[in-house]
């Protein structure tokens, strides 16, 4: 216990944790519209007519997140109903109707533990990655970042999704990690099928709160199928944990995909609308008119410079620096890669764009802003201290 209170990351842990929890208070009392309480409101439907079920005509949103809270309310409203606070489920139901808005505070906790957890996640992807200090710069830069401490106790899907992203990006790194050695089938080698699993659980579970984390798996295929050339194709192709990992995050996207036919219809209607497919115009694809891709795309990098100017333009020259310095490589794309595709993607898809739809990309440019402090750093040894300081302090402010 002392070596982990001497230890910085345990400070920004701490740090990260209260400014995330103590957000959830805030509001309460009088914010009970929106994403948060849909997520309320279906999770007590579910309670109500005992299904799994989530496709109801109000619910806009992949079911993850009630699926987390609804064993909560259900416990609460079951408990009332056994000590006599509620006259059944109607009495249940009429409490939580006069009491709604303080029911948001179940997707707000869950977003809240999330939000802490990605401060931690990116401090072991970083340190792994590069080092100690660069890890701790990047924790640093997590924990203040304005867009992620408003989500993270929002009680919307951005922050969770963010979770899952940084989640499957450490199993994808992992899995790059041990294929440095050419992929030797030793019985000797480090097992790699936990980190398989942890990829296709974190891109399946991702999908299930918010779709866009599936769009990891391009690089969770590649780390697999870039092998050595003088491997044969079918060990490629039909490697047990692959296989079993393709069919896990295929199950998971038929489960969450089915479980609220309105939210996937909602968002992949709307996407085919703009790509031009016969889809007839309703109430369930929300359509409100044609994405202008430029526009969009302008709106998202005006909003991640909205959010930190610093995490922007550090996070471009960390990439350009990380292509000259590891030319070619599998892992300048992995970091560089993911947020354009998704920027690219939302700005694609999506009619209009709000500012917290941007936050999947910032955890990127944070470790890729966090990298160029270290190479600045390690072109001047002699003030390397103070260049990690006064840029961190700079960009948090």
């Amino acid at each position: 216990m002392k070596s982990i209170i001497k230890k910085p990351i345990f400070y920004i842990i701490l740090a990260a944790t209260a400014y995330r929890f103590i957000g959830v208070f805030y509001n309460l009392g009088h914010d009970f519209f929106g994403d948060s309480f849909v997520h309320v409101v279906a999770a007590f439907k579910m309670f109500e007519e005992k299904t799994i079920n989530a496709t109801f005509d109000f619910y806009y949103l992949p079911p993850l997140m009630s699926y987390i809270i609804a064993p909560f309310f259900a416990v609460f409203g079951v408990t009332g109903m056994l000590i006599g606070k509620f006259s059944g489920i109607d009495g249940f139901r009429d409490f939580v109707l006069l009491n709604k808005e303080y029911f948001v505070l179940g997707p707000r906790l869950v977003s809240a533990l999330l939000g802490a957890g990605s401060v931690y996640l990116i401090y072991l992807l970083t340190k792994r990655i590069f080092d100690e200090k660069t890890a701790v710069i990047a924790a640093i830069f997590l924990t203040f970042d304005f867009y992620h401490i408003h989500e993270s106790h929002s009680g919307r899907i951005w922050a969770p999704i963010t979770f899952f992203i940084i989640v499957s990006l450490y199993a994808v790194w992992r899995i790059f990690e041990s294929e440095l050695t050419n992929w030797r089938f030793y019985e000797t080698e480090e097992s790699k099928e936990k980190w398989y699993i942890l990829g296709a659980v974190s891109m399946g579970l991702g999908y299930g709160m918010g779709y866009v984390p599936i769009l990891m798996y391009p690089w969770f295929a590649a780390v697999h199928l870039l092998k050595n050339k003088a491997i044969r194709i079918r060990d490629v192709y039909l490697d047990q944990k692959f296989l079993w990992a393709n069919s896990l995050i295929l199950i998971f996207v038929i489960i969450f995909s089915s479980a609220n036919i309105n939210a996937f219809v909602r968002q992949f209607g709307s996407l085919l609308y703009v790509l031009g497919a016969p889809i007839e115009e309703n109430a369930a694809l929300a359509i409100t008119g044609e994405s202008n891709f430029i526009v969009s795309f302008g709106n998202a990098i005006y909003f991640l410079f909205d959010d930190s100017p610093f995490f922007l333009i550090f996070g471009i020259i960390g990439a350009f620096l990380l292509a000259f310095k590891y030319r070619n490589s599998f892992f300048s794309s992995l970091l560089m890669g993911f947020p354009v595709l998704y920027l690219a993607g939302i700005s694609y898809g999506f009619p209009s764009l709000d500012a917290r739809y941007v936050l999947p990309a910032v955890p990127f440019l944070i470790i890729l802003s966090a990298f160029t402090i270290r190479e600045l750093a390690g072109k001047f040894p002699v003030y390397s201290k103070h260049i990690f300081i006064v840029f961190t302090f700079v960009i948090i402010k």
